[in-house]
């Protein structure tokens, strides 16, 4: 018995709310601007903008540090990704300048063959003889 007079108050609630609703839409839309309805939407409309405009503003920032959590572990591994190609990165700039450097000197050793008059002649090093390469350096 108690279920079905549960299911009666909320047909009776359903249909009073939908006559209220129909009733307040006909006064809405009849009455001028300065009507109570009006005055009483531009009042809630006034007190909801504020905090509404705030969240909104703030929403992106919000929203980026949410996700910034949820993809915490992910960032983690993008960001160790990331070190570990600036270390790459760094060791070729160490080795690009070291030979920089050793291209200058050997265009300086260079130059200084050829301001002898000499002939420079290149060579490739195929075998070194033991007893004797002790006495070039």
């Amino acid at each position: 018995m108690k279920r079905r007079k549960r299911g009666s108050r909320l047909v009776y609630f359903v249909i009073f709310a939908f006559a209220l609703s129909v009733v307040l839409s006909s006064i809405y839309l009849r009455e001028g601007d300065k009507g109570v309805l009006h005055n009483i939407k531009n009042r809630v409309t006034d007190s909801l903008s504020t905090p509404l405009t705030f969240l909104k503003s703030n929403y992106h920032s919000f929203s980026g540090w949410l996700t910034g959590i949820f993809r915490a572990s992910e960032l983690k591994k993008e960001n160790e990704k990331l070190r570990e190609e600036l270390r790459s990165a760094r060791r070729l700039i160490l080795e690009a300048e070291a030979i920089r450097r050793e291209n200058e000197e050997l265009r300086k050793m260079l130059g200084v063959i050829r301001s002898q008059g000499e002939k420079v002649v290149t060579a490739e090093v195929i075998a070194v003889n033991q007893e004797l390469s002790g006495k070039f350096y």
